[in-house]
């Protein structure tokens, strides 16, 4: 029964994650074996917003070529996102640099963000760390309605890019994309369905699922499963 319910949740995984698999090529993991055991300190810098014009609904990543949809962000969503990212790090024993030192450190490089790789350079020399985490929101739409019916559904689309903290280079990257839908309008969505007992869920329990999927592959760490 175990070996059956894991492979329904890695099933589940590929078939729901919306745009996990094709924004910015899914979990990528650059180097993996070198970096094993490399990684202890890490900043992590609050979520970036990417805000769009004229109803455009997909907005291009700022670092690399994949496309995401695009639309309202809510007011929370870099907060939210941000101490989801937190939370997941701290379990996995990184030594992060406390969020309001990160923010004194980055805050009069702002300008200097639309170059990530050089943005994550300078920063991790001020800092001292091994790594720096940036990631964009682009989309972070709550639900209205209730869990057993909804005028519209929860939607967000993040991606995020593990930095090397001395050079600049990209360790890891991902992105999730997705507005959840009823079974009727997917029927891909089956285990993603059952799994969320049937319930149209909030745009905090979006983000903390794609979240936790994307942390599956994340480097230095042996990968944990999604709980939900």
């Amino acid at each position: 029964m175990m070996r059956l319910g894991r492979m329904i949740w890695l099933f589940s995984l590929i078939i729901t994650g919306g745009g996990l698999l094709s924004n910015c090529g899914g979990p990528v993991v650059h180097n993996a074996e070198s970096m094993q055991g490399n990684l202890k300190s890490l900043a992590l810098v609050p979520f970036f917003l990417v805000r769009t014009e004229n109803d455009q609904r997909l907005t291009s990543c700022p670092v690399c070529t994949s496309y995401f949809t695009s639309g309202e962000i809510a007011p929370e969503a870099s907060d939210v996102i941000t101490s989801l990212f937190q939370d997941r790090l701290a379990a996995m024993d990184y030594r992060l640099v406390p969020l309001k030192n990160v923010e004194e450190a980055a805050s009069p490089m702002r300008q200097e963000v639309s170059k990530p790789a050089i943005f994550a350079k300078t920063l991790g020399h001020k800092l001292q760390v091994d790594a720096v985490l940036l990631g964009w929101i682009f989309h972070y739409d709550e639900r209205i309605g209730n869990a057993w019916g909804v005028e519209q559904p929860a939607s967000v689309a993040f991606a995020a890019f593990l930095f090397d903290g001395r050079n600049g280079n990209i360790l890891w990257h991902t992105g999730f994309d997705e507005t959840q839908k009823a079974l009727s309008e997917d029927a891909f969505q089956l285990f993603s369905f059952i799994r969320r007992g049937g319930k149209w869920i909030t745009a905090r329990q979006l983000a903390s699922e794609g979240v936790g999927r994307v942390f599956v592959t994340f480097p230095g760490r042996e990968p944990k499963r999604v709980n939900h």
